[in-house]
């Protein structure tokens, strides 16, 4: 498997429908927004 399809397997398992609702709303692009969500590093 190469690496892209393995960053894309990845980002499309952590995906979360409602975050990428809530960032389309934040968020004006082309493209389409996956809602991952991320750790806080404080």
């Amino acid at each position: 498997m190469k690496i892209k399809e393995m960053v894309k397997d990845y980002i499309e398992k952590v995906s979360d429908p409602k975050k990428a609702e809530f960032d389309k709303g934040l968020i004006s692009t082309k493209y389409e927004i996956k809602g991952t969500k991320t750790r806080n590093y404080r």
